[in-house]
């Protein structure tokens, strides 16, 4: 099984707060594997490269909200 990452271990691949990473995780756009004991939560590496995607059509212009209407399934 491959490893999970911690929201901290994400937003430093990223050089982001993991506070940042929570929020994309509360808009939606990315999803936690699971929890731990203690509560951290653990994502998959499948999320680096749609954060990768997302956070490449932020800096081209789109903001979050859009972003999050077309990953979204509602």
């Amino acid at each position: 099984m491959a490893r999970l990452l911690k929201a901290g271990e994400v937003a430093r691949h990223f050089g982001i707060t993991p506070q940042m990473v929570h929020v994309y995780a509360t808009m939606g756009l990315i999803r936690e594997r699971r929890r731990t004991p203690a509560g951290y939560r653990l994502y998959g590496r499948e999320v680096l490269k749609k954060l990768e995607l997302i956070r490449s059509m932020n800096k081209r212009g789109y903001p979050l909200r859009e972003i999050a209407r077309m990953f979204v399934k509602g």
